[in-house]
């Protein structure tokens, strides 16, 4: 099994944009704004702290659902802030705890595998005769989350993140 490469750094291109979108959301309007030397500190620690566990959670993931990324690499774009992180591209807020980053990446890490597979993957409409009565949103993280679960419990053996 190839497993891709995750490049983890900040993308001081996409930051700007993501500054200027959060400053002009109501909902963000106590953000107070980390330095680009602050950003650059978290991800110097978001990947001392990705680089413990990337194998056995991409391991993991492919593992239990049968699938492959696509590519070799994968970049993790991290900006000052952003209200939504999301998967192609993975763009990740910095105001992330080292856990919560860990989470985010490995949810935002979940769709991108699905993305990659998406001929593959019958799970939508199984999910969608399940769950009739949700939408294609909730539908899709409910699979997120099961295998979220699933890596915690028997990858990471991490009951306390549930």
């Amino acid at each position: 099994m190839e497993l891709p490469k995750i490049r983890i750094k900040y993308n001081k291109f996409l930051d700007p944009i993501f500054k200027t979108y959060i400053k002009s959301n109501p909902k963000w309007k106590d953000w107070v704004e980390p330095t680009e030397a602050e950003v650059k500190d978290r991800v110097k620690k978001y990947k001392k702290e990705w680089v413990k566990y990337e194998k056995k959670i991409l391991e993991g993931i492919c593992e239990l659902l049968d699938l492959n990324f696509s590519q070799n690499i994968i970049d993790v774009h991290i900006v000052s802030g952003n209200d939504r992180q999301f998967s192609n591209p993975v763009v990740i807020k910095s105001g992330f705890k080292l856990d919560e980053f860990i989470e985010s990446l490995i949810h935002e890490l979940i769709h991108r595998l699905f993305s990659d597979n998406v001929q593959n993957v019958i799970a939508g409409k199984i999910f969608l005769e399940m769950f009739p009565d949700e939408n294609e949103l909730t539908r899709n993280h409910i699979i997120t989350h099961a295998v979220l679960k699933f890596i915690y419990l028997d990858f990471l053996k991490d009951k306390e993140k549930l």
